[in-house]
C-alpha cells in the first residue's frame, strides 16, 4: 500500500472528439443551470411580491444548485479541454466535501420548504406568526449547518481510510467510488456509508 497523492478519473472516453463533445454538452448544461438559477435569484430579490418564505427557500435551493453543479461540472470541462484525468488528493477531498455539503443542505432545505407549505395549507391563519423571517433564517441556517456537519463527517471519515487504488470510475470524486477503492472491507464500507447518510 502506497501513499496516494492524486487520483485518476475514468468517467469519459480518452478520444479527443468525445472529449470535445463532453465539453460542449457540459458547457451548455452548465450555462442553462447558471442562467435559470441566477434568473430566479434576481427575480426574487427585485420583486417585492416574491419576498415570501417560500421564495426565500427557493432562493436558497437555487444557491445550492449553483454550488453543487459548480463543484463538479467546471472541473470536468477543464479536464476534457486539458486532456488530463488526474485530480490531486486535496482537490478530491475538497470536491467531495463541497458536493456532499451542497446536496445535504439541499435535502434539509427541501424539508424546510415542505414545512413551510404544510403550515401554509394546514394552518393558514397562523402562517405569518409561525413562518416569520426569524424562523425562516433559523431553518435555512440550520439546513446549511447540518449540511456542513454531514460533509465534514463524510470527508473526515472517508479520507482517513487508506486507498488501494488511484483509479476512480467516475468523472468526479464521489463517495461510493472512493469507498470501492479504499483498502477496507466493501461490505463494512457500504454499511458505514448507509449509516452516515441516514444521519
Amino acid at each position: 500500500m502506497t501513499v496516494i497523492t492524486d487520483f485518476l478519473l475514468m468517467g469519459f472516453s480518452e478520444q479527443w472528439e468525445f472529449q470535445i463533445l463532453h465539453f460542449v454538452v457540459f458547457l451548455m448544461m452548465y450555462l442553462a443551470i447558471l442562467m435559470g438559477n441566477l434568473l430566479l435569484i434576481i427575480l426574487v430579490v427585485l420583486n417585492s411580491h416574491l419576498q415570501t418564505p417560500m421564495y426565500f427557500f427557493l432562493v436558497n435551493l437555487a444557491i445550492v444548485d449553483l454550488g453543487s453543479t459548480s463543484v463538479t461540472i467546471p472541473r470536468s470541462m477543464a479536464s476534457a479541454l486539458k486532456n488530463t484525468r488526474m485530480i490531486s488528493y486535496s482537490e478530491c477531498v475538497a470536491q467531495m466535501f463541497f458536493f456532499v455539503f451542497f446536496l445535504s443542505s439541499d435535502i434539509f432545505l427541501l424539508t424546510a420548504l415542505a414545512y413551510d407549505r404544510y403550515v401554509a395549507i394546514c394552518h393558514p391563519l397562523h402562517y405569518m406568526s409561525m413562518m416569520n423571517w426569524g424562523s425562516c433564517f433559523q431553518m435555512a441556517g440550520g439546513a446549511w449547518m447540518l449540511g456542513f456537519l454531514n460533509a465534514a463527517i463524510h470527508a473526515g471519515t472517508l479520507f482517513s481510510l487508506p486507498f488501494c487504488s488511484k483509479v476512480i470510475h467516475q468523472f468526479f470524486c464521489e463517495i461510493p467510488h472512493l469507498i470501492k477503492i479504499s483498502c477496507f472491507d466493501p461490505k463494512f464500507s457500504e454499511i458505514w456509508a448507509l449509516l452516515f447518510s441516514t444521519l
